[in-house]
């Protein structure tokens, strides 16, 4: 579900939901709801359907889908972006797609979306197939997604449906050998205008920021700040929340295997005192 603002500064929602289940599915629906009052009435409301049920992507059979997620487009839209598996063979495996849709209900990309990943993708939708979305400002997109447990990627796309980072995705962070234990946990814009991924390697049992350079997707944090060297169960924890601080870093919250709740602030490392700072005098 997406908020988006009118041009009459009306509150609205646009919700967008697999028409199926994760193996069954028949495609992405949505529909958008506005409320004509200005703020939340104390009893039960009453939304009115600007447009109803739109189909933003249905195959011809069913597929595999899964990780629907969405983020407003600033214009009164928004962008849906998932995983599905239509062109699964011996060889080709699942990939990530996104969809921009206008404010009056109009698919702006091509039909089907836009194809982000490539042939990239996990052989179906295991609790590890992790993505995440956010808006880029400026009617853009940002995705974070993890291929078959063994390589971590990023991209961005503008609002006219361009990637604008590396062909498939720039690499955060890779593991030989499938199956290797990596799942991408977060993704935050920063106040700086640049984006922080959360991810867990579990090879390592480390769970590690990375910031990434808005404009190219340059990795800005070398191999990445450590948030936790600690037992971390990515199975349980599923989406380890992250949030901007409101500066140029982000609070991660988790829960750890001892089944407690910890939150860790990681701050911007921007020259090389900040890292002589961190790791203390001789």
């Amino acid at each position: 579900m997406v908020t988006v603002l009118e041009a009459d500064d009306k509150d609205a929602v646009i919700v967008f939901w697999n028409q199926g289940n994760t193996y069954f599915s028949g495609g992405i629906r949505a529909r958008k709801l506005v409320d004509p009052e200005s703020s939340w009435p104390s009893a039960a409301d009453t939304f009115s359907v600007v447009w109803g049920t739109l189909s933003i992507y249905e195959p011809e059979n069913t597929i595999s889908l899964c990780n629907v997620a969405a983020v407003p487009d600033d214009a009164g839209g928004a962008i849906a972006v998932w995983i599905d598996g239509r062109v699964v063979t011996d060889t080709s495996h699942f990939r990530v797609y996104a969809q921009r849709v206008n404010s009056e209900g109009n698919l702006m990309w091509p039909e089907g979306g836009i194809e982000v990943s490539g042939d990239v993708m996990t052989y179906t939708c295991y609790w590890w197939s992790k993505m995440f979305a956010v808006d880029d400002g400026e009617g853009g997109v940002v995705i974070a997604w993890n291929d078959a447990q063994d390589t971590l990627r990023a991209q961005r796309i503008s609002a006219d449906g361009n990637l604008q980072w590396a062909a498939g995705g720039v690499v955060l962070d890779i593991e030989n050998g499938l199956y290797s234990r990596l799942t991408t946990h977060g993704l935050v814009r920063a106040a700086d205008g640049n984006y922080i991924v959360l991810y867990h390697n579990g090879e390592d049992d480390v769970l590690t920021t990375q910031k990434l350079e808005a404009s190219s997707g340059t990795l800005l944090w070398g191999e990445g700040q450590v948030v936790l060297d600690d037992c971390f169960s990515p199975y349980n924890a599923g989406n380890a929340p992250m949030v901007t601080d409101g500066r140029a870093g982000a609070v991660v919250a988790w829960e750890a295997c001892d089944g407690n709740i910890y939150a860790h602030r990681v701050i911007e490392i921007s020259n090389e005192w900040d890292v002589i700072f961190k790791n203390g005098f001789e």
